[in-house]
This record gives structure tokens, sequence and C-alpha cells, in this order.
């Protein structure tokens, strides 16, 4: 509701119509809401491995969660039994948010157009040519300026990225390859996962 009254009063007071670039994987949870809200809507879906995004979000949150708690979880078996708990409750929510997702899009075809599935591993290995393709799917033109911007960026990231790699594995969070098959399983079974490159030009071309 607040973006919405914020684009229509923002829209009355510009020639020019804002566009919202929102990047939060808990929208899958109320994609219904979304689109109520924004019909219009554009989502750039980015697939990855369960495997990798299970053991990442738990790396993330419980690195955040055990400096709030100020506490070695190495060194308190209290903190540690409470850590695996806060580690499963996040596997959970993210399984139920990517079911509902699931859900959502096979019971509402009439958005199937508001979607582009975009695989992590092909933004990874080639950014600029998945960029291109997001931006020739909402039909928006990239102006050289930005998209020089984009690779130096991109160039500054990479050595970056090779100074220090952050390294995580689902052992580490006490779950396994059969856990996160199972709790991911309606997601995995969805027809546009996993997603190529070549199904996302041919999704384009349509």
């Amino acid at each position: 509701e607040l973006l919405t009254s914020l684009s229509y009063i923002n829209n009355n007071n510009n020639k020019h119509q804002t566009t919202w670039l929102l990047k939060d994987p808990m929208h899958t949870f109320s994609l219904d809401a979304l689109f109520h809200a924004f019909p219009q809507a554009t989502i750039v879906w980015t697939h990855r491995s369960p495997h990798n995004f299970a053991a990442s979000m738990c790396s993330l949150l419980s690195s955040v969660w055990s400096r709030m708690l100020r506490h070695s979880t190495q060194k308190n078996n209290n903190i540690q039994q409470k850590q695996r708990k806060f580690d499963s409750a996040i596997i959970d929510y993210l399984a139920l948010a990517l079911k509902r997702a699931v859900i959502f899009r096979a019971e509402n075809p009439q958005n199937s157009n508001n979607f582009i599935d975009i695989s992590m591993d092909d933004l990874v290995q080639n950014p600029m040519a998945v960029i291109d393709q997001i931006y020739l799917f909402t039909g928006k033109s990239l102006a050289p300026n930005i998209r020089a911007d984009m690779i130096k960026y991109l160039q500054q990231d990479h050595a970056r990225k090779q100074r220090k790699k952050h390294a995580y594995q689902l052992s580490d969070f006490d779950l396994t390859f059969q856990d996160i098959d199972s709790k991911f399983a309606t997601y995995t079974a969805a027809p546009f996962f996993p997603v190529s490159s070549s199904a996302t030009s041919q999704k384009i071309k349509k």
C-alpha cells in the first residue's frame, strides 16, 4: 500500500513514471498480495540449487544470530542447540515460501508473462549476457554509460572475491542433502526449475 501510494504521488508530480526495483527473496511468500497491488509487476526469479542457497542463508543468518547473542557458539552448548533450531526454522521458512510461489504460478497462468526465470550459474558465468536478457524481457534499454559502470563494478567485484571467499557447507548446520531434497521437493519439481540459458532465451523470443 505504501509503494502504491508513493507511485501515485510521484507519477502525478513527474513527467516520467517511477519503476520500483525491489530485491527480497521473501516476496515469493506472498506473490498474490504483490500482484494485487502491482498487477504489471515483473518478477526476475534467480534460481539456484537449494543445497547451495540453504547453506548460504543459514551461514548469513547464523552469523547475525551469534553476533546478537555475543557468545561463541563453539563454547556454549545451550547456544549451539538454539542455533540448530534457528537453522532448521530458516530452512522450513524458505521451503514454505518457495512452495507457495510454485503453487501461485501453477494456479495463475495469466501471470506467466510476468516472470523471467534466470539460472544463478548463468548469472555468475556471464552476468552481462543475463542483464541484457532481463532488459530485453522488460522492454527497457540499457544506456551505454550504465553498461560501462556495470562492467567496471563486475571487474572490481571479481577482484574482491578472489581475495576473500566465503566458505560454507550444509554439514556446518547439521543438514544433509537428503534433508534439503525432501524439504524443497515441490520447488525442484517445478517446470521452471532448473532453468538453462537456452530456456531463458526461448522464453524471451516468444
